[in-house]
Parts: C-alpha cells; sequence; structure tokens
C-alpha cells in the first residue's frame, strides 16, 4: 500500500504554516503543523513519521537549531532530510544549523518555486537512501538466510554423510583384512575339510566356533560378520580387468575360479561352500594377495580421504561462526596439548612414511591452548605435505620456542617448494603441479591447517624458496599461567 509523503512543518507563527500549505498544497503532500521545537520531538515517532521537516530557525524556548540536533541524535530520525526556514544569512548562522545536521536552507521570503525545487530535491534523496536501506536489509536477510542454509548443510554433510560413508567403508574394509590374512596364512593348497576354528581371524571380531569349510565364502560367513548377499552374477571379467597391464598367463585359471566379484563385494561362486574346493597354486595365490592388497590399501585411503574431509566441514562450520560463536576456551584443560604430545605425533607421521631417520625435531616444553586433537590434525597434514613433498633422506625439521605469550612452531623441510603466486593461491581442493609430481591429495590439507590456527585465534605463514623449501611458521597462544 503506497502512503503519500508527509512533511512536519514546525513554526511558531500560524501564518507562516498557511503560506507553505497554500504553495504545497497542490502537491498531494500530507502535511503536519507544531508550532514548538520540543512539541516536533515530543510527537515523532507516535503522531507524526515525517519524510521530510521544514523548521524555522528563530522560534521563542527551543529554537530551530536545538530542535534539528535532538533530532538527528536520533537513529531512527537521523536519515529524514530538515529544511531549516531562516531570515538570517551570515555565515556564522548557517554554520551552526550544518552543525546541528541541517540539510539545506530557505532564505525568507520563501518563494513558492525555489522552495518546491528544495523540497522535490530533498525528497528525492530521501528515497533514494530508502532503497539504498532496503536493499541492504534485503542483503542482510539473504546472508543470514544462507549462513543457516550454509550450517544446515554442515550439519547435515558432518552427520549423514559420516553414517552412510562410514558404513560401506568398514564392510569393504572388514572384508579385504580377513581376505589378506587368510592369504598370508595359506601355506598349502585349499583343500577339503573341516576344522574348528575358535581364535578370531581379526582382533575385534569374534568368530563362531562350529565347523566351517575353507571355502572363502563360509569363512566370511562363520566370523560372525553381517555381510553381502554370498551369491551374485559372474562378473570375473571386470576383477580380470585390473590385471589388463599383464599377461594373460601370469593369472592362474583357478584364481579367477575362486571369487567373483558382485555389485556388494566379493563372494564365493562355488555354489556349494562345502563341497570340495579346487586346489589354487602358489601364483594363484600371489595374484590373489596382489588384488586384495591394493583393494586394501584403496579402501584405507578412501577411509583417510573421508576423514579428512569430515575435518574439513567441520573446522569450516566452526571457523565461519566465530563472529556469532565464542572460541574454546583457553582456561579449560580440555583445550590444552603439551609439546611433548607433538614430539609424538610428529614421529608417528614420520613412521609412516619411513622417514624416522630424516626427521629432527627441537621443541621446548610448554602447554598450549589447542585441543589434542586438532593438534593431531594440524601437525599430521603439515608433516604429510612435508615428507610427501620432499625425497627420502633430505632433512624434515621441526622446532617450538616459547616467545612472550605465544609458542612458535616451524615445520620445514628441504622439497619442492611454492611460488609467492602458489602461495597467495593456497585453498581448499587446491594443488599445485600435481602432473609433475604425480602427489595424492586434496589440496586439502594446508587449508585445514590455517583453519585449526584460526579457531584458536593464532596465525599461520609460509615461506619458500622454489624447489628447495617451504617453511611453515605457526604461532599458537600458551595456556594461561594463572589457571596451571
Amino acid at each position: 500500500m503506497h502512503h503519500p509523503t508527509s512533511i512536519l512543518i514546525v513554526d511558531d507563527e500560524p501564518l507562516n504554516f498557511e503560506v507553505l500549505e497554500s504553495f504545497l498544497g497542490a502537491e498531494n503532500y500530507e502535511l503536519h503543523y507544531v508550532p514548538t521545537g520540543t512539541e516536533a520531538i515530543e510527537f515523532l515517532g507516535t503522531v507524526f513519521n515525517p519524510d521530510l521537516i521544514l523548521m524555522d530557525l528563530m522560534m521563542p524556548g527551543m529554537d530551530g537549531v536545538e530542535a534539528c540536533r535532538h533530532i538527528k541524535a536520533v537513529p531512527q530520525w537521523r536519515t529524514v532530510p530538515i529544511i531549516m526556514i531562516t531570515a538570517l544569512n551570515t555565515k556564522n548562522d548557517l554554520a551552526r544549523c550544518l552543525q546541528a545536521g541541517a540539510d539545506d536552507f530557505i532564505a525568507k521570503p520563501v518563494h513558492r518555486v525555489e522552495l518546491l525545487a528544495r523540497v522535490h530535491s530533498m525528497l528525492r534523496i530521501k528515497r533514494q537512501y530508502d532503497e539504498i536501506q532496503q536493499l541492504t536489509q534485503t542483503q542482510q536477510d539473504t546472508i543470514q538466510f544462507l549462513e543457516r542454509g550454509l550450517s544446515q548443510i554442515h550439519g547435515s554433510l558432518s552427520s549423514t554423510l559420516s553414517h552412510e560413508m562410514n558404513t560401506p567403508l568398514h564392510g569393504i574394509m572388514t572384508s579385504f583384512a580377513l581376505l589378506e590374512r587368510k592369504l598370508r596364512l595359506q601355506d598349502q593348497p585349499i583343500t577339503t575339510g573341516l576344522q574348528d576354528r575358535s581364535e578370531p581371524l581379526m582382533p575385534g571380531f569374534s568368530v563362531l566356533s562350529a565347523p566351517e569349510s575353507y571355502s572363502l565364502g563360509t569363512e566370511l560367513a562363520g566370523s560372525g560378520l553381517t555381510g553381502p548377499d554370498l551369491t551374485g552374477p559372474d562378473l570375473t571379467d571386470n576383477f580380470a580387468d585390473s590385471f589388463a597391464d599383464r599377461p594373460a598367463t601370469d593369472i592362474e585359471e583357478n584364481t579367477l575360479n575362486a571369487f567373483d566379484l558382485t555389485d556388494s563385494g566379493l563372494a564365493a561362486i562355488d555354489p556349494n561352500p562345502l563341497a570340495p574346493s579346487a586346489p589354487i597354486t602358489a601364483q594363484a595365490n600371489a595374484d590373489m594377495l596382489e588384488l586384495v592388497t591394493l583393494g586394501s590399501n584403496s579402501a584405507k585411503r578412501l577411509e583417510l580421504l573421508h576423514q579428512k574431509f569430515l575435518n574439513y566441514l567441520y573446522l569450516e562450520s566452526a571457523t565461519h561462526h566465530l563472529g556469532s560463536h565464542q572460541p574454546p576456551d583457553p582456561t579449560s584443560p580440555l583445550n590444552w596439548t603439551s609439546t611433548s604430545d607433538l614430539t609424538t605425533i610428529a614421529k608417528a607421521k614420520a613412521k609412516e612414511h619411513e622417514r624416522l631417520l630424516d626427521l629432527s625435531i627441537d621443541v621446548a616444553d610448554a602447554l598450549i591452548t589447542v585441543n589434542t586433537k586438532h593438534c593431531h590434525w594440524l601437525l599430521n597434514e603439515l608433516l604429510d605435505n612435508a615428507f610427501k613433498f620432499s625425497l627420502t633422506q633430505t632433512p624434515v625439521q621441526m622446532t617450538g620456542a616459547i616467545e612472550g605469550e605465544l609458542f612458535r612452531l616451524r615445520i620445514r623441510d628441504r622439497g619442492q617448494g611454492m611460488t609467492p603466486e602458489q602461495i597467495q593461491s593456497v585453498g581448499a581442493f587446491m594443488q599445485f603441479e600435481r602432473s609433475h609430481y604425480e602427489q595424492q591429495g586434496t589440496g586439502l590439507g594446508l587449508c585445514i591447517a590455517q583453519k585449526v590456527v584460526d579457531l584458536y585465534g593464532g596465525a599461520m605463514s609460509i615461506t619458500s624458496v622454489y624447489q628447495q623449501e617451504t617453511m611453515i611458521s605457526i604461532d599458537l597462544p600458551l595456556a594461561p599461567a594463572e589457571y596451571l
């Protein structure tokens, strides 16, 4: 619904109001009148909601300058234009009006053409400002809507995606682990026979104490695990395709006869698991073990990628809401980590890459304000990059020292390095020179590290000499001394 433009006239002389009313009457404005500045201030927002105020300068009691100052002090009315009507025209008087917040002037006696022009000009400016305000409010509402949606997406991805990916991943990894152990323990061809097996195939999984066949299908069934249907179409050709680069004669025929890949996983082809099984030669066993090891390693890699993605989502959500949510409590021991733990994490990562001899550590004893789990995320990503992008038998150094109220951690490697442009472009899913170095990864490592540092109010910087070295410097807050 369109409301007519409202103008409030403040003048102690009723005759002046009548003159102004006669000039503005044909413009379809809604005119209101009060004789004093005090009443104008009192009735604003209750009786009057003007789009423009015409204010006489010389009034008894509160004059126009003082009334203007009071009105402009209220945020709601700060954007309403005020035109001062005055018989005074000295520079000092005009300066007083401008300092009080007046937007324009009209000298007495008032002329109709000048009045209409100045009123139209001020109302045009007011409409433009109102439009900007509406656009700003729309923008803020949109941002809030998107932030709520983003938070919901983060929550859904972190919970639903985690569950939906973990379930099949655990099934795949368990199946491959059972297969790998079975093949490694196999010192002779598989033949017909029943035996009692009470020891678990894997730690943490109990095996049914009952006679069971050496057939792979009953091995999985006998483990007590819930698995896929052990029957299905013969997709042996797909299984053999993974060895396409090897001569067909290298793969024993009974290797392919022993297994079948269904849509849900590995299954035994033999429809009668208790019937005698064909012997499997040493070469066939080695071929199967190679395939199972490849599948097992791929499943582990997928699980690590899945976990890294969930870590990134968590940190993205946490750092995104730092403006409206409190950061982790620095006074809570749950958010403290001893620097001795950093040494433990670093050695474990070096051992994983078979680079223990390349790692040197010189870290001062301290307690830093970072949750231990997040310390794992931070160091795992930074050291993983340091080892992946440097050659074996080149040094990887981790040093840490107390500097004031901060703990400064540095990780340095003599690897491929980064250009200034690459450092500026660091972000999620951003990799550099992948086709040349052929390193696996998603580009999330540095981004996860940066977000962990941001979450705790720290700072991270990268300095690098291309194809020579890279050094990551991280400043983290120390645990508050008064709470130790």
